[in-house]
């Protein structure tokens, strides 16, 4: 007959420590899901104080409007004068519109005009959106020319400007060569997320046309101008139609190697990749398409709704 010896009663010390143990990791649980939580929240609000972020203009396309009725004293804070100094310290300068005038003056080119349709507006509406989504203005257009990309990017920074840190980027990608080169290309893409510009990928798309031109025959050449097709796609998806005439840039021959419901799907995909950055989810969420001229609308809108 065998007898089986009693158990012996668990040691009260052993069931402290794993007590503590248990408490322990369950703490630092919580506390590294506060730190996450803590850290998301920063890097949003860092995102939405970015040069040419969705904070610097409204969504109706009027972002001086709050500027205005502080400057006329309709707010019940400083006077004139003290809110006008506040305002140019703190306030973006990234194309605040004043005035319906104004705006279209910031991006009119009269005829003959340098650059392309989609670099200048035709109506103050169209203005109000090539300011909302981050193009530059023809003054800086013509201040871009003189300048190399580290100066532009340097004075990007100092008037806040997003639109001259893509021109600045775009620049760089023309300074540089190789991968180099193609990793610059690639800043502008990032620098779209951040602002919500769509601007940056306009400038990407035309700095990777630029790229095969400049090397039609390395092994990347192809790639680049598939690059510059869903770059395009991803601009018209926010919007700018008028992005599409870029299309016009790669060559014929070239055109018929690329694979546009490859383009479309690509263009899908990181254009949902960008909206999980939440300064460019907020300007998608009040992307419209850019405007007609008004004479070009009314042509098409049959009775009773004709203009």
């Amino acid at each position: 007959m065998h007898f089986v010896p009693a158990a012996s009663p668990p040691d009260p010390g052993v069931q402290l420590g794993r007590k503590i143990n248990y408490l322990g990791y369950s703490l630092l649980k919580k506390v590294t899901l506060l730190l996450l939580v803590v850290a998301a929240v920063a890097i949003a609000a860092y995102s939405l104080r970015l040069p040419g972020s969705i904070d610097s203009v409204s969504p109706s396309g009027d972002s001086g409007r709050a500027e205005k009725e502080t400057a006329i004293g309709t707010s019940s804070g400083p006077g004139p004068a003290e809110s006008d100094a506040k305002r140019s310290s703190e306030a973006p300068v990234d194309h605040l519109v004043q005035s319906d005038q104004s705006v279209i003056d910031a991006y009119a080119c009269p005829e003959p005009c340098p650059y392309p349709e989609y670099q200048r507006a035709q109506s103050p509406r169209e203005a109000a959106w090539m300011a909302r989504m981050g193009y530059p203005t023809i003054e800086e257009l013509r201040l871009a020319e003189g300048l190399s990309g580290e100066a532009l990017l340097e004075l990007g920074r100092e008037r806040s400007s997003s639109a001259l840190m893509i021109l600045g980027l775009e620049k760089k990608v023309a300074e540089q060569s190789g991968m180099t080169a193609i990793l610059q290309a690639h800043e502008l893409s990032i620098m779209a997320s951040q602002t919500g510009s769509a601007y940056g990928l306009v400038a990407e798309a035309r700095a990777r046309i630029a790229l095969y031109r400049r090397e039609p025959e390395s092994a990347r050449a192809a790639n680049q101008l598939g690059q510059a097709a869903v770059l395009i796609r991803m601009a018209a998806m926010l919007g700018d139609h008028q992005a599409t005439l870029l299309g016009d840039d790669i060559p014929v021959h070239e055109r018929l190697g690329i694979s546009w419901s490859h383009a479309e799907r690509t263009a899908s995909l990181r254009f949902q990749r960008m909206e999980r950055v939440p300064t460019f989810q907020l300007r998608r969420s009040m992307a419209t398409p850019r405007p007609f001229p008004e004479a070009l609308i009314c042509e098409g809108v049959a009775p009773p709704f004709q203009c």
